[in-house]
């Protein structure tokens, strides 16, 4: 399949990009995963070749454009290389990502010089991240400790995540609002790895309390210092007012922002939604007081993006540092 130019990849009028897809021998999944992109300068059958993105599923590299057992899911391991021409030879690099239960488990990153055909050398190595996910009641995609190491199996960063610790601020006229039983899946602490000893050395550790709803109440940074939160609008969804973009938050209409105020400024935008919440605004303020929910472990969400984002029927979510 033929597409047209891709904007991240600054392609022109003219410029062809190939997508190759196979799908699913599961039965019942009609899935389709893509399994080789080639960007070109000018058309596919004259221009010249610019990369190469191919993309091998569970511990499959023969073939991996057009693997004759095709793709069977479920995915557990997805090495995506990316291949640059240089001359009359090709330079090649990895990102190989392991899943369980459809989330990401590991992501090993190889620097350009492995080959494809094979199981890539431990060599070129760069960086390999492993994930392992907390115990929680109901809810298993939220990571207990992300630890990344060099190509030498050095530790460079860790981080650990505690769910739910102590009790959570009630909140009133929220619409449509059940009580909770078992795990909420709220981080309440994420400590940071510093130095020294990994289970004694010095880290940099921030908690966090919530209401009810699971939006953030307050905010204890690594020196100690608590940001309180001003209360939240629309049914208790959206912040009043949002330090990351200098946001107050005045009216409702429905369940969404009408009115914001920015504070450097004190323009006021209204905010305008169809029926399918979707903004039809013009007011890129708006946009953002859309996209406020935010809590501490969406920091980690997207591992797997280097390779991930090529699983084209985007439906493993994938949880990262």
């Amino acid at each position: 399949m033929t597409g047209p130019p891709d904007p991240q990849n600054q392609g022109s009028v003219g410029d062809d990009i190939v997508f190759d897809f196979q799908e699913d021998s599961t039965a019942n999944s009609y899935n389709f995963y893509e399994t080789q992109r080639q960007v070109y300068q000018g058309s596919s059958s004259g221009g010249t070749l610019l990369l190469t993105l191919l993309t091998c599923y569970n511990n499959n590299f023969t073939s991996c454009s057009a693997p004759s057992a095709g793709v069977s899911s479920p995915i557990a391991q997805v090495d995506a290389y990316q291949v640059l021409p240089i001359g009359s030879t090709t330079k090649t690099a990895l990102s190989e990502t392991h899943y369980s239960s459809s989330l990401p488990t590991g992501d090993n990153e190889y620097d350009y010089g492995v080959n494809t055909g094979s199981a890539p050398s431990s060599t070129y190595m760069v960086r390999a991240t492993t994930i392992q996910y907390a115990n929680l009641s109901s809810i298993g995609n939220r990571p207990s400790l992300i630890t990344v190491t060099d190509g030498q199996g050095h530790t460079m960063a860790r981080t650990t995540y505690t769910y739910d610790e102590g009790s959570v601020t009630p909140t009133s006229n929220t619409p449509q609002h059940v009580a909770v039983t078992g795990s909420r899946g709220n981080a309440t602490t994420v400590s940071r790895w510093v130095s020294g000893s990994l289970l004694n050395g010095p880290s940099l550790t921030q908690h966090f309390t919530y209401y009810d709803t699971g939006n953030v109440n307050t905010d204890t940074d690594v020196n100690g210092a608590v940001t309180t939160n001003k209360g939240y609008v629309c049914g208790n969804a959206f912040p009043i007012w949002d330090n990351d973009i200098h946001l107050r938050h005045q009216h409702c209409r429905g369940p969404l922002p009408a009115r914001a105020t920015e504070a450097e400024s004190d323009r006021i935008s209204d905010c305008h939604h169809d029926i399918r919440v979707r903004l039809t605004s013009s007011s890129n303020k708006c946009q953002l007081g859309i996209d406020l929910l935010r809590e501490p472990t969406q920091s980690v969400v997207g591992i797997a993006a280097r390779g991930q984002s090529r699983l084209s029927h985007n439906k493993i979510r994938p949880t990262a540092s």
